[in-house]
């Protein structure tokens, strides 16, 4: 039972030569065969048709920093966007699917619902003065010339009164008001 086999000793002396990888199984004569992604070649998988066609550009586009920025953004939210997103997420308010510090153009907005494209903005403290309105106010115009309506709240209502919020937001997305 200690012994080894010589197809053994031949699918290892196969391996080593293609500098290791899978092996699929054996043939008749007892030869591994080696993986087909050795080669570089598609392997079918059933039940992922779509897979099998070979993509000429990613699906995404490769911007690391804007990815890893989003993390970070989503990893440290204030609090009253945690509150907030307490409740409307997992489709939680009206079956809306909303996502968090969305990257749209140069900017990443607090909330985003793409289906009927609103973006929820929260509010802090800081917002009150000049330079910070006008930026606002830039802002909202850039996400609204690419097609998405703004929805902005302030901190306070959303700590006040989050049911009267969520209201105005249904009402908002429902009707553009």
């Amino acid at each position: 039972m200690g012994g080894t086999r010589d197809g053994d000793k031949r699918a290892t002396a196969r391996e080593s030569q293609l500098g290791g990888g899978e092996f699929v199984g054996r043939s008749d004569m007892g030869v591994s065969i080696p993986s087909p992604r050795i080669y570089g070649e598609r392997v079918r998988v059933r039940g992922r048709h779509e897979r099998d066609v070979i993509r000429s550009r990613p699906v995404r586009s490769s911007q690391p920093w804007r990815t890893h920025r989003a993390r970070v953004l989503r990893s440290e939210p204030i609090s009253a966007e945690a509150k907030l997103w307490s409740k409307v997420r997992d489709r939680r308010l009206v079956g809306l699917k909303f996502v968090r510090q969305a990257a749209i153009g140069p900017y990443f907005v607090d909330f985003l619902c793409r289906e009927p494209k609103v973006v929820v903005e929260v509010d802090g403290g800081t917002h009150g003065r000049d330079a910070e309105i006008a930026g606002d106010a830039a802002r909202t115009a850039d996400l609204e010339r690419l097609g998405y309506r703004v929805f902005r709240v302030s901190n306070r209502d959303v700590y006040d009164n989050v049911e009267r919020v969520l209201d105005a937001l249904i009402a908002f997305v429902e009707n553009g008001e």
